[in-house]
């Protein structure tokens, strides 16, 4: 999904007359998914990031983007190995989740992760997960969206 949102963008910044291609990055703030340093190359906001769904802010001679689309449909039938297997069937196991966007966008970005940044991250969410099971604390609904990212990239092999 990430990727997706990744493409438009970039296609965005392309259709600019710019001195060369602003870079474009997953966020290490938790409230955004994106950042690019377009505010350093042009004095406008690219048209895109004025469509619905879309939130932005120039801090810092950066462009902090997101873009969280609705809550997707589910794709039970994935399945996945490793730290990310386990997450999924924790997930599955306990799916009543509360909204946390913050926890929606750490997902996305690990998924948009090399395999062994992913893995290492979806171990900490799963132990986040956990103590949070044994706090009788709700989880966050992060279901959809990991079976729709399996399910991508299942698609995309």
């Amino acid at each position: 999904m990430l990727k997706k949102i990744r493409q438009e963008l970039l296609q965005a910044f392309a259709e600019e007359n710019l001195p060369r291609t602003p870079f474009l990055r997953r966020s290490d703030d938790p409230s955004w998914l994106l950042v690019s340093d377009w505010p350093r190359l042009s004095r406008t906001v690219p048209e895109l990031l004025s469509r619905p769904g879309w939130r932005w802010e120039v801090r810092d001679g950066l462009l902090w983007m997101d873009n969280l689309p609705e809550k997707p449909e589910r794709h039970p039938q994935v399945q996945a190995a490793g730290e990310t297997g386990c997450l999924l069937s924790l997930l599955r196991r306990h799916p009543r989740g509360t909204e946390e966007p913050v926890m929606i966008r750490r997902l996305l970005k690990l998924m948009d992760s090399p395999k062994q940044e992913r893995e290492r991250g979806m171990a900490r969410v799963h132990g986040e997960l956990a103590e949070r099971l044994r706090l009788r604390q709700p989880l966050p609904d992060l279901l959809p969206w990991l079976e729709l990212e399996l399910f991508l990239q299942e698609t995309e092999r």
